[in-house]
């Protein structure tokens, strides 16, 4: 006959754990001693240790020293205050390989009631492609500042108004106005009356 439907709560449970094993992001379970009791497949790939090395020892592991008792994923604190969302914004947090290299991390927390008591899902995001996009990014604003400020030319820099959003060393000795004084004028003040 039909096999028999599987409870809601087995079917909700096995979603989930698919979810987990599936999410391209790093995912970490934790129990309230902060020992980790699972990891996702991402952890494996992000992190070089396999899931037997990582279930059962401190979540620690996976954070540079540095950062352990002071780390804002340091779990008793989380268990105190239990809240959902991105942790550390504005800081710059870091994850630990097992080879012992570092990378920037962006983490969010959440945590699971679960029947062996209140578990911490932490996903882990690796950002060292976007952080190196925006380190070059401003290397480059600051070689252009550089070049744009000991050019030997006379660069003023205007918006669609013709008022001077920009200028250079080199037109405050070539006009003899102060950079403040050009700022926000139109740039006819410049340029000879015809």
């Amino acid at each position: 006959g039909p096999s028999p439907e599987r409870p809601q709560s087995s079917q909700s449970q096995t979603l989930f754990e698919e979810l987990f094993e599936l999410s391209p992001d790093a995912t970490v379970v934790t129990n309230s001693e902060g020992r980790i009791t699972n990891v996702n497949a991402a952890v494996q790939r992000t992190f070089g240790y396999t899931r037997e090395e990582l279930v059962g020892k401190p979540v620690e592991i996976l954070i540079p020293e540095r950062f352990r008792g002071a780390h804002p994923n340091h779990l008793q604190g989380y268990n105190a205050q239990p809240s959902i969302g991105p942790i550390g914004v504005g800081l710059d947090l870091y994850g630990l390989r097992k080879n012992g290299t570092e990378f920037p991390v962006d983490i969010m927390l959440s945590h699971v009631e679960t029947t062996k008591g209140r578990a911490i899902v932490s996903v882990i995001r690796d950002i060292s492609e976007p952080k190196k996009a925006e380190e070059a990014l401003r290397h480059s604003e600051h070689q252009f500042r550089a070049l744009f400020e000991c050019s030997p030319n006379t660069l003023i820099v205007s918006d669609r108004e013709g008022r001077i959003t920009e200028v250079n060393a080199r037109v405050e000795s070539s006009f003899g106005y102060s950079r403040t004084e050009l700022l926000g004028q139109s740039i006819d003040v410049l340029v000879p009356e015809q």
